[in-house]
């Protein structure tokens, strides 16, 4: 008797830790802000959930003798391997998508301000015309203004504004799209040559990029200017 209440609180021990497994990753679900974290979060509750109710559902509570009962064993195998397969892509998804606590990103000290950094990047992009070079990173802007990588992102995030590296590039190459785009000495050049010549790699980011900083594609900007 005492080895079969000791083996119904195993089970049921078993059965909750299962449980809690499926439901921890969507405990704090709608803190998330990210929506690709959110479906990561939903797809791995819902693949652990489908492999529990074969494992525990389908084959525990098949009659005895029937066929379900008797491939109970290589199901549960089956499963445990699916369980510990699926887990090891959660890890390996988890190593390259690290989790920021939102708390440590708001208590985070700000960085001071370098006037002498500001104005080099400044004028390296709007005097220098870095802007234009397609394949520019933030690399070539530490290796030009002689500074680690991380000040200079933190400078550009920080003092400067903008939400990051990207997005102050193609902000200074769409002002200069504009520019030429409405210059009647360059009505006869295609917008490709002018998204190239600004510094975009293709016409697809280009339209893209002009059309969420002006509301417009770049040929109804050129058309509204005439």
């Amino acid at each position: 008797m005492p080895l079969r209440i000791l083996d119904n609180l195993a089970r049921l021990g078993s059965s909750a830790m299962l449980l809690m497994a499926v439901a921890a990753p969507l405990l704090d679900l709608r803190e998330q802000s990210d929506k690709s974290e959110r479906r990561f979060r939903i797809l791995y509750s819902g693949i652990y959930a489908a492999i529990l109710a074969v494992a525990v559902l389908a084959v525990d509570g098949a009659p005895d003798g029937s066929a379900a009962s008797q491939l109970s064993v290589p199901v549960k195998v089956v499963c445990a391997i699916a369980a510990v397969f699926g887990y090891g892509l959660a890890l390996g998804h988890r190593k390259r998508h690290p989790l920021v606590d939102p708390k440590a990103r708001v208590s985070r000290k700000p960085v001071a301000s370098d006037p002498r950094l500001e104005a080099q990047l400044i004028m390296l992009m709007r005097d220098k015309g870095l802007y234009a070079e397609a394949d520019l990173r933030v690399a070539d802007l530490a290796r030009l203004t002689g500074e680690p990588e991380y000040k200079v992102t933190q400078c550009i995030t920080g003092a400067l504004g903008y939400p990051n590296f990207n997005q102050m590039v193609n902000g200074y190459r769409i002002e200069e799209a504009k520019r030429r785009l409405v210059d009647p000495a360059l009505a006869h050049l295609p917008i490709l040559t002018i998204a190239l010549d600004c510094g975009f790699g293709s016409i697809g980011p280009f339209n893209r990029a002009f059309k969420a900083d002006t509301g417009m594609t770049p040929q109804e900007y050129r058309r509204q200017s005439r």
